[in-house]
């Protein structure tokens, strides 16, 4: 018993072994010079001409996507710079969007309803502003603008107030400091729950 033991253990503990290995050297080569996932030449021009052609598309995830993962500086986007204003803009506004995609995912699971929380005010401060003066940023703006028009219910004045609000600053929607609250009580009034 105790030498089927050993033997199994001994295999338990080679598996782990080699994938520690593999991850190590994978990230080894990842980050290394030679790394397929760091670009230059003919690839790093082809690749430009991909973001161009996905910004021009307004496939902006995608064309974000492309330049973080072929940029040693990720989202400093140090082989992309002509386009680094929109590709700021477009990180930033994914983050919202992951937000947005979460308060969906809880919607989904039953009876509950958006909720803007602070930590979606936070991150849609940091998108308002952005003092970049990208190509994308107007469109961009358009489309936070309706989800907290469309999804939380927030009225125009209160859009203006957020976009204006600097960075940290604590948000209130209806004199009250409970945004979650405000914007479920909204969302359940608007359904007619």
């Amino acid at each position: 018993m105790l030498k089927h033991l050993t033997v199994r253990l001994g295999i338990v503990f080679l598996v782990i072994v080699l994938i520690s290995f593999g991850c190590v050297a994978f990230f080894q080569y990842r980050f290394s010079g030679k790394s397929s996932y760091e670009v230059s030449g003919a690839r790093l021009a082809q690749n430009k001409e991909t973001i161009a052609r996905y910004l021009d598309e307004g496939q902006y995830i995608r064309a974000y996507l492309l330049a973080s993962t072929t940029d040693p500086t990720g989202e400093h986007f140090q082989n992309y710079p002509e386009y680094a204003e929109e590709l700021y803009d477009i990180y930033n506004y994914s983050i919202v969007l992951i937000s947005v995609l979460q308060s969906m995912g809880s919607m989904d699971e039953g009876d509950n309803y958006a909720a803007f929380r602070d930590t979606d005010v936070i991150s849609i401060q940091i998108f308002y502003s952005s003092k970049t003066d990208s190509a994308v940023k107007e469109e961009l703006t358009r489309e936070v603008d309706g989800f907290l028009k469309n999804y939380y219910r927030l009225t125009e004045e209160e859009i203006e107030t957020l976009k204006t609000l600097e960075s940290g600053k604590q948000f209130t929607l209806e004199g009250s400091a409970d945004i979650e609250g405000v914007t479920k009580r909204r969302m359940e009034a608007y359904f007619e729950k």
